[in-house]
């Protein structure tokens, strides 16, 4: 009993660190600053070093936050319980005609708890950011209307997070359904500020956006098995999401603590629809699988006219592979995954598209009844073409799977 106590009291520890991390800023693409922010795919450690390839994938070990209904597989009579915790860092180089920088950034990537009900139904219950704007850009001597000039400090901050439910049930031997319950939240913090000789802020326009909305999406997962292999088939599909919410909008004077103009209107942001598919071939030592994945950013208008917005299509391709059943040392436990991807970006700034591409190796380390995955991820993002701004991204994740028989389970 007191073996339980401590593994439930490690999992309450790990939520509350995860929801303290989650209060924190995060500072992201440069490109963050347009409509949600940055998309972040909620993917664990284990699949993020596989290029992010998971939709088609199941495993025994790593529970698959992007298709629910690929958790059949998982656990099974070695354990019925699974906590995951996941961190990351990253160092963005930024480089454009006329500019060079860096900025590094980290914090939460998820949290999740799973569990088996019985052999066919299991459920899950997580935390995922799904969107992040961190930006900081200063515009030099800009005349206004006016014909004063000033130096203007562009500065973005927030994100929006999701909570969900999700439940899969397999109907019939090899054919599971997957639906997952969000409800996403967040706020954005846009700030124009109005800067002097001596870099203090005369004034700022401060926008501020806060909301909230429920959403439901659907997955599934069919694998066919041959003796000693499997060819696995999975899917997922979510809606296109109205997030409703407030915006104020405060003129003040940072100096005289002054506020000229308050407003607050009702304001709308969209999340297009997604869909996903995803194959692999899989057997006890071996996983190759293939995702493809699309956004319908076509059908969302774009409140900035200098900019135009197009569907986006990721391509991922990844392997892992265990050295063998039967290990007779430490390094023989280690799985070892790799992968890539190719996204095409859904945004077009005045005419320039771009596609973002990177590659991903990591390792899985069991220990007792836990499971560490590290990975690292080389991507780059953007383009330097009409002054745009192309970022090198260097990141390493960690996430700590743990795993046991937390309660009580009957098979029938």
């Amino acid at each position: 009993m007191m073996k339980i106590n401590r593994s439930l009291f490690v999992c309450f520890i790990c939520w509350l660190c995860a929801f303290v991390a989650h209060g924190q800023q995060y500072r992201s693409s440069v490109y963050s600053g347009f409509g949600i922010g940055e998309i972040k795919y909620p993917s664990t450690s284990y699949f993020k070093s596989m290029g992010g390839t998971s939709i088609g994938v199941t495993s025994k070990y790593h529970v698959n936050l992007d298709n629910p209904a690929a958790n059949t597989y998982l656990g099974g009579e070695s354990f019925q319980n699974q906590f995951d915790i996941g961190f990351y860092i990253n160092n963005r180089e930024l480089k454009s005609e006329e500019i060079s920088g860096s900025l590094t950034d980290g914090g939460l990537a998820y949290v999740n708890f799973w569990t088996r009900f019985n052999s066919k139904w299991t459920g899950m219950v997580g935390i995922t950011p799904i969107s992040l704007m961190g930006y900081d850009v200063m515009e030099k001597d800009v005349q206004l209307g006016n014909g004063d000039r000033y130096d203007l400090n562009y500065v973005g901050s927030g994100g929006f997070s999701k909570a969900y439910l999700a439940m899969s049930y397999e109907v019939f031997k090899g054919l599971t359904l997957g639906g997952r319950l969000g409800y996403i939240f967040g706020s954005l913090s846009q700030e124009e500020k109005y800067m002097n000789e001596a870099g203090y802020a005369l004034f700022t326009l401060d926008s501020r956006t806060t909301v909230n909305r429920l959403n439901f999406d659907i997955s599934m997962n069919y694998q066919y098995q041959f003796e000693k292999s499997a060819l696995n088939f999975g899917a997922i599909y979510e809606t296109k999401v109205e997030l409703k919410g407030t915006n104020i909008t405060e003129l003040s004077d940072e100096i005289d603590e002054y506020t000229f103009d308050r407003g607050e209107s009702y304001t709308s942001l969209t999340i297009p629809e997604q869909i996903g598919i995803g194959l692999s071939y899989q057997n006890e030592l071996l996983i190759v699988g293939l995702d493809v994945m699309k956004m319908g950013w076509e059908n969302v208008s774009s409140s900035y006219p200098e900019i135009s917005l197009r569907d986006s299509y990721r391509y991922s391709i990844g392997i892992s592979y265990l050295p063998t059943l039967n290990p007779d040392t430490f390094f023989h436990k280690i799985r070892y995954s790799a992968g890539g991807y190719i996204n095409q970006s859904h945004l077009i700034i005045e005419g320039v598209s771009f596609v973002d591409y990177g590659v991903s190796a990591g390792i899985s380390i069991p220990v007792n009844n836990a499971i560490f995955d590290f990975y690292y991820n080389r991507a780059i993002n953007g383009t330097t073409t009409k002054g745009l701004v192309q970022e090198s991204v260097h990141e390493l994740g960690l996430s700590i799977s743990f795993k046991g028989r937390w309660m009580k389970t009957r098979y029938y």
